[in-house]
């Protein structure tokens, strides 16, 4: 049982070393780049979800292992399951949120290029990832506020919103999340589809015009997008539907 519970442990610190070093390597890409992409919206957001995500497992992964490394016998208190369930939600509804932001950066741009290509896009990227934190951190909140209450779940070394709860508050803050969580999948579902449409017929006149290399880049940002939302969509939906 030890030997099999040190394996556990080891995996758990795999995925840690992962998340938090994808993460760094991102930003680093992001920053060396710099020259080439200008830090243009899209980039800018991409920066800000591997922030958000990196941040997520920097800060709540170590208490998933103090439960691993004491072989199972730490049982998180109650401050520290609330702490780690805002963290596991601000996380995944901040990072939903982000990639629908650069869902519909895609769509304006390839859509309205001309009411995109206006002055001072960039500020209104960094105003739109600070909105979108605060969101997150007052949907994150309901539960240390009242409505509805965390949950430590299986195997005991990780804490979020208590949707197994039978009671109304309970209840409302599971429906308030998934229903918010929802909205912003099938947005960004759709707003994909409507730029994979748009570029794959080339309706678009500015797209008709545009260099060999416009298209080919305006291809890569599509595919990157694409699997994020895919992979992103696969592993929430579940959790949300629950």
């Amino acid at each position: 049982r030890s030997r099999g519970l040190g394996d556990v442990y080891k995996r758990q610190a795999l995925q840690f070393a992962l998340g938090v070093i994808g993460n760094i390597l991102a930003l680093v890409v992001l920053v060396t780049s710099a020259k080439s992409h200008k830090w243009k919206p899209f980039y800018r957001l991409v920066g800000g979800l591997a922030l958000t995500d990196g941040g997520g497992i920097l800060l709540v992964y170590p208490t998933v292992m103090v439960r691993y490394a004491t072989d199972f016998t730490y049982d998180f208190p109650k401050i520290l399951c609330n702490y780690s369930c805002f963290i596991y939600t601000f996380t995944l509804i901040s990072s939903a949120m982000i990639v629908c932001a650069m869902s519909l950066d895609r769509f304006l741009a390839i859509l309205y290029p001309f009411r995109y290509n206006t002055a001072g896009k960039e500020r209104r990227t960094n105003i739109t990832l600070i909105v979108i934190w605060i969101i997150g951190t007052a949907i994150s909140c309901l539960p240390l506020l009242g409505l509805g209450s965390s949950f430590n779940y299986y195997p005991g070394s990780w804490c979020f919103l208590n949707f197994v709860g039978t009671s109304t508050l309970d209840r409302i803050n599971s429906y308030i999340y998934s229903l918010f969580g929802f909205a912003i999948l099938i947005t960004t579902l759709t707003l994909n589809f409507i730029v994979i449409v748009t570029v794959c017929r080339g309706m678009n006149s500015d797209i008709k015009l545009a260099t060999k290399r416009r298209k080919k880049n305006d291809v890569f940002i599509v595919i990157f997008l694409l699997i994020i939302v895919s992979v992103f969509g696969f592993c929430w939906t579940p959790l949300m539907v629950r």
